[in-house]
């Protein structure tokens, strides 16, 4: 997925920015009130066509950040169609019917724009761009091309060359990165072969050289109009004028062809999955995958604190006994990939020297037995909430920031508010609950594990050589 990035910095709420600093510095003695921010007057409306519109004035900086999302990506994409919401995000970057090639990073930067993005995942295709506010109506013209007169556009020279770049940029993030394919595996495996997340954005059996026009054409027809989308906008506007400008420019654009399409349940993994993989890599490791909920769903806020008792700064349990005290491997980490149909959540850890990857997976199961065994101390779970909400809330300090999360939440949950109640769900965590979490979500025998070993005939990539239930 092509992105491009310039740095730049919106405009300071004063209250966030003084709010972050006390939850950082402040000590507490207890857990309330650790993680939510004052909530910041936003202004959602829905134009007749469909699409949703979210506003905040922020006056205090002359820039305005637009953030344009689409409720469509790969998970979207029919199975012969595989890579088709890729091909659609860098054909409409590249040109639509009104903007020259290359116009959208060319006309935005001359224009004084910054962190331009386009990016496509599973569940979304967004596009975004922070501009001085007297060009709010360029970047509004630009993205209201690319919805509305994509299609016209679009021909078999713009798909060929946009095709290159996808095959491009697969081989520089899968195929030629060390263990790049493992993520697919742990995901084919939790998921099942026939579910829409066990591919990836590039598609994974050819289907990105396969693909033809009217596939694209179809798909951009389908799943991008304005119904199935959102735009935030965050700066120095007025809401009235600023309005007035996105009825101009997307209220002539009609709905969409089709429904969004009924998601497939999420996973249940009823034993344990052990894939045998063999890569071109210098040393063993272990890669361990649970299906747990989506964000905002019960139980996602505590496994959100787990990673940070497990890999945290103040609190680190896997490096202190595979690394610290055990001395077996040389890295560690535990994450969350979210999801809207289900996230994962995973623990990858390398071997150092001759350690084995069953070393490594003991030693995992043995913090985590101890997470499920009783309450941590509330002092480490408070230390694990501020390190998880932290970043977010000096992130908001940036319009960019605020108007992705105000589309990603009015997209996803139906209220650009609720990054607000995101924070709120922080305060509600207690030791029990994230005990209950590691109980319910992270269990010894309903997971996937993936044991990699060195090979040096094996691609970089990886491949599967075996695999077992137990």
């Amino acid at each position: 997925m092509r992105k491009h990035r310039n740095t730049g910095r919106g405009g300071a709420r004063a209250a966030v920015l003084a709010f972050a600093l006390l939850l950082t510095f402040a000590s507490r003695a207890s857990l309330a009130d650790q993680a939510t921010p004052p909530r910041i007057p936003v202004h959602q409306t829905r134009l007749p066509n469909g699409l949703t519109v979210v506003l905040e004035e922020d006056p205090r900086t002359p820039i305005v950040a637009i953030s344009l999302r689409y409720g469509a990506g790969s998970a979207d994409e029919p199975s012969s169609a595989r890579g088709a919401s890729l091909l659609v995000l860098e054909m409409m970057r590249e040109s639509s019917l009104h903007v020259s090639a290359g116009g959208f990073d060319r006309l935005l930067t001359a224009a004084g724009g910054v962190d331009l993005w386009g990016v496509t995942s599973f569940d979304d295709t967004r596009f975004s761009a922070t501009l001085p506010s007297g060009r709010l109506a360029l970047g509004l013209w630009i993205l209201s091309d690319q919805m509305g007169f994509f299609a016209q556009r679009a021909d078999a020279p713009l798909l060929e060359q946009e095709r290159r770049v996808a095959l491009s940029e697969r081989r520089q993030r899968i195929a030629n990165q060390a263990l790049g394919e493992v993520p697919r595996f742990l995901r084919e495996a939790v998921y099942g072969s026939s579910h829409p997340y066990a591919s990836s954005v590039y598609g994974d059996r050819g289907e990105l050289d396969t693909l033809t026009l009217p596939e694209v054409v179809d798909f951009f027809d389908a799943h991008f109009g304005p119904e199935r989308a959102v735009l935030s906008i965050v700066g120095d506007v007025r809401r009235a004028s600023a309005l007035a400008l996105v009825e101009k420019y997307f209220g002539p654009i009609p709905r969409g062809l089709a429904t969004a399409p009924k998601p497939p349940p999420p996973p249940q993994l009823s034993r344990e999955k052990r894939l045998s993989v063999e890569a071109r890599v210098s040393h063993a490791s272990v890669h361990v995958a649970w299906p747990i909920p989506a964000p905002s769903e019960p139980g996602a806020t505590d496994l959100d604190v787990v990673v940070n008792v497990l890999h945290g700064f103040v609190t680190a349990k896997l490096q202190e006994k595979l690394i610290d005290e055990r001395k077996i491997a040389s890295t560690v980490n535990a994450f969350i990939v979210p999801l809207r149909r289900g996230s994962l959540f995973e623990i990858r850890a390398e071997a150092s020297g001759t350690h084995t990857p069953e070393e490594l997976l003991t030693s995992i199961d043995e913090v985590l037995a101890e997470l499920r065994a009783r309450p941590l101390p509330p002092e480490a779970v408070r230390g694990a909430v501020v390190e998880a909400v932290r970043p977010r809330i000096f992130g908001l300090e940036r319009v960019a920031l605020r108007a992705s999360e105000y589309s990603f939440h009015a997209l996803f949950e139906g209220a650009a508010s609720g990054l607000f109640d995101d924070f709120a769900r922080y305060d509600r965590v207690t030791p029990e609950s994230v005990e209950r979490a590691v109980q319910k979500y992270l269990p010894s025998g309903r997971r996937v594990v993936a044991f990699v070993t060195p090979r040096a005939e094996a691609p970089l990539a990886g491949i599967v050589a075996g695999e077992e239930e137990r």
